[in-house]
């Protein structure tokens, strides 16, 4: 099975999009993550994991920096600079999760993330 979403944060509009990006993720195994921005961004954006939705379970997932090999540097947050262009990609466990996603702000101050940002989500399950 495979899961394809993609959203787009813009902080610049009259009416910002949603901070929160969630995705039903059960019964998906792992997923990508392309984070990209032509302008890049100011702040920091998180990534956020749930045995049920709207509840942390930081111990049922991981993401890594797919350019890394050794899957050994996992990834939380994601600092962005102006004005810099951004394009990464992200891999990672979400077995066991029922929701996955971005948060587009600081998960300590909660202050969030200032630019367009847009997040590709691939969720790939063995199960067909």
């Amino acid at each position: 099975m495979f899961l394809q979403y993609e959203y787009t944060y813009d902080s610049t509009l009259a009416t910002p999009t949603s901070d929160w990006a969630p995705v039903n993720c059960a019964g998906y195994e792992s997923v990508v993550l392309t984070i990209e921005s032509t302008q890049g961004w100011d702040g920091t954006i998180s990534f956020w994991g749930g045995a049920n939705n709207n509840q942390l379970s930081p111990a049922l997932w991981s993401l890594n920096d797919a350019e890394d090999s050794s899957l050994t540097s996992q990834v939380e947050t994601v600092v962005g600079a102006t004005p810099t262009a951004f394009a990464k990609n992200f891999r990672g466990s979400v077995a066991g999760l029922a929701e996955f996603g971005v948060y587009f702000a600081n998960p300590t101050t909660y202050a969030p993330a200032n630019g367009i940002i847009k997040v590709s989500f691939g969720f790939y399950s063995s199960a067909k």
